[in-house]
């Protein structure tokens, strides 16, 4: 199956961002708007480059940024068009996870965390992640309704229960 702009959106061009430019989360984190539309804008084409198939189904004004914390921990939500096939995201959601504190630019370390559409009928969610190494993705299962307030609250239990 050809992968769609949309899939690589989510699994190609948000793991490249977190795992090589934590610089771009702090982007994202910034309450002027043009800095999260640039960094869409980045993803964007790195999404283009990685699809399969020739269509752009989104743009970066599609992209809603949404800043809050996960439990403790701050995290950015990138709400995405509704989905159309298996495995493309509704959400992806980015966590600072760490000690307390700012850390330098090059030390911060997120996680990179997925709503994902699962075919069925009716259809459902997977909450998902992307190890560290950002090669491999975890189905953690059945996961939240794909809302805001359920993928925060899904991100922060699973982060807090880990150590800094």
């Amino acid at each position: 199956m050809a992968r769609t702009f949309h899939y690589a959106f989510a699994h190609w061009a948000v793991p490249w961002l977190v795992s090589g430019h934590p610089n771009f989360f702090l982007m994202l984190m910034h309450p002027e708007q043009r800095w999260a539309d640039s960094v869409l804008e980045q993803l964007c084409e790195h999404a283009q480059m990685a699809s399969e198939l020739a269509a752009t189904s989104f743009g970066p004004a599609q992209v809603q940024v949404t800043r809050t914390h996960a439990g403790r921990h701050p995290c950015v939500v990138l709400t995405l068009p509704r989905p159309t096939a298996p495995t493309e995201a509704f959400m992806i959601g980015l966590v600072q996870h760490g000690p307390p504190g700012e850390p330098e630019i090059n030390h911060i370390n997120l996680l990179n965390f997925t709503v994902e559409l699962v075919d069925g009928d009716p259809p459902s969610a997977a909450f998902c992640e992307w190890e560290k190494d950002k090669t491999n993705h975890v189905n953690y299962g059945h996961g939240p309704v794909p809302s805001l307030d359920e993928f925060v609250a899904w991100m922060a239990k699973l982060v807090d229960s880990r150590p800094t």
